[in-house]
């Protein structure tokens, strides 16, 4: 009768049924046993499911160059737009006239082929036969690509071409940059220089 009673208890005792019993997992003879509980499963999925959650910051940094990605094709529209502004403001018209948007398109090929120190050169030429195609190219050359290399004062040719040589020569990163960023804003200025090109 005892032994029943016992038994009997144990059946009423309610920690034994809200509890769930331990999973054994089966070791080799030569390990000892590990006991895993409903709450050590648990934790193990709340880890897995902070990795998913949670972003590194390798995601954070790539999330912020798209955004500045997706913004920069605008701000270079607006740039190379406030540049044509700039140099008609310095001639007192309202618009550019044939020979302007002639000199812009050879900008932006010059650029693409021979490169920004190059095109920076031919600003300083001296050459003795100053025909009608190098006197309505150099303004239009020496105002964007001044814009180019200091917005805010834009520097004479001779300085500009001293500028833009030490920086080929001592940092040919910065100026494989600002080589880029002029190719990038010479379609930018063949648009906006066909757009305020007077028809007549």
């Amino acid at each position: 009768m005892a032994k029943k009673n016992k038994t009997h208890q144990k059946s009423n005792n309610p920690q034994s049924k809200l509890t769930p019993p331990p999973i054994r997992l089966n070791h080799s003879p030569n390990q000892p046993k590990t006991t895993t509980t409903l709450s050590t499963v648990n934790q193990s999925s709340n880890s897995t499911n902070n990795q998913f959650t949670q972003p590194n910051n390798s995601t954070q940094l790539l999330t912020q160059s798209t955004r500045t990605i997706m913004v920069q094709p605008e701000q270079m529209s607006l740039t190379a737009h406030q540049q044509i502004q700039i140099y008609l403001q310095s001639k007192n018209r309202p618009s550019l006239e044939e020979k302007d948007l002639t000199a812009i398109l050879r900008l932006s090929t010059h650029l693409r082929v021979f490169g920004l120190l190059s095109a920076v050169g031919y600003i300083n030429q001296s050459n003795d036969q100053q025909g009608e195609v190098r006197q309505r190219t150099i303004p239009v050359w020496r105002s964007l690509l001044g814009q180019l290399i200091n917005p805010e004062n834009p520097p004479q040719a001779r300085e500009l071409m001293e500028t833009v040589q030490n920086m080929a020569r001592n940092n040919s990163t910065e100026y494989m940059m600002m080589w880029r960023k002029s190719l990038i804003l010479s379609q930018y200025w063949n648009f906006w220089g066909r757009a305020y090109t007077q028809n007549d």
